[in-house]
């Protein structure tokens, strides 16, 4: 007797609210997690990286022929253990129905903590393409600045001896006042986890100099008056956690309070972690936190 058809789920069937929760657990939300960087959805120069957010999340279910030292897994559907669990974005999703690709789509862009890093020019042009109907639906963003970008942009750069940000910065400000709805928008320009790799690069004896930088960074967004709109507006540095404040008040406004609109303070932050994860005393096993308030004098001595 010949076997009975599959017959295929009714899906678009569903009331739209139901649609959308069984879509959000389909993996097309990145899960934020402590000790991942990015803690999003990451647009890496202009093109979304598809991937886990780091190797320390790597499951360990693959072989050292089929993986690199940082488990590659995402990148290739065939070279991976079947027992892989390593985080794979849906890309299939968007092959399906217009619905659903549409409605994914909404997901993606209203869900995510999305994360911007790498080339500027790549990033504005990125963000410059994307349907408005779209834009309009992110509610988290965050400008990621590399250690590397920290540094050039400065005046201890090996080219030029003062502040010379990239016009791209510039317009990447245009964009995002533009084309995005500021009044739903959590805007962060984050640099936080980036001391180890300064102290390395520069030293300590050249640390007063990214107070400049700072200042040079948030002038595009300062000088924009839109930008008061912002839902909330974060500034996550490096070091002197005094200037974080005056970058957020600059753009929002002498009585804005950051901490009220939910970010961590600067002295309760993990400063090895983007995005603010608060530091606690212990850690998820119960055990004390060996990183608990062990900040360097530099770090600590403007608020102090």
């Amino acid at each position: 007797m010949a076997a009975s058809p599959i017959k295929s789920f009714p899906f678009t069937s569903l009331p739209p609210e139901l649609q959308r929760q069984v879509l959000v657990r389909t993996g097309l939300v990145v899960q934020v997690q402590r000790l991942r960087n990015p803690q999003g959805l990451e647009i890496f120069s202009g093109r979304p990286s598809y991937t886990k957010n780091d190797s320390s999340g790597c499951c360990g279910g693959c072989s050292d022929q089929q993986c690199r030292p940082a488990c590659h897994c995402i990148y290739s559907p065939e070279p991976f253990s079947l027992s892989c669990t390593c985080y794979r974005f849906p890309l299939a999703l968007f092959g399906t129905s217009h619905k659903i690709s549409q409605l994914a789509r909404e997901i993606v862009f209203s869900e995510n903590r999305i994360c911007l890093r790498g080339n500027l020019g790549a990033t504005s042009a990125w963000l410059a393409s994307q349907p408005p109907d779209l834009l309009a639906l992110i509610r988290t963003l965050d400008v990621m600045i590399t250690s590397k970008q920290l540094w050039e942009w400065g005046p201890l750069s090996s080219t030029h001896s003062n502040i010379q940000l990239p016009a791209e910065w510039n317009d990447l400000a245009a964009v995002i006042s533009e084309r995005l709805s500021l009044g739903n928008l959590t805007l962060s320009i984050d640099a936080a986890c980036m001391y180890d790799s300064l102290l390395e690069d520069a030293g300590k004896e050249n640390f007063e100099s990214l107070k400049e930088v700072y200042k040079a960074l948030v002038a595009p967004f300062a000088a924009r008056p839109l930008f008061r709109s912002l839902h909330a507006f974060f500034v996550f540095w490096p070091l002197f956690g005094s200037s974080e404040t005056e970058a957020e008040r600059s753009v929002m406004g002498e009585d804005y309070d950051a901490e009220v609109r939910g970010k961590i303070a600067y002295e309760d932050r993990d400063w090895r972690l983007p995005h603010g994860w608060e530091l606690g005393e212990v850690d998820e096993n119960g055990d004390l936190n060996p990183y608990w308030l062990s900040y360097s004098p530099e770090r600590m001595q403007d608020i102090e």
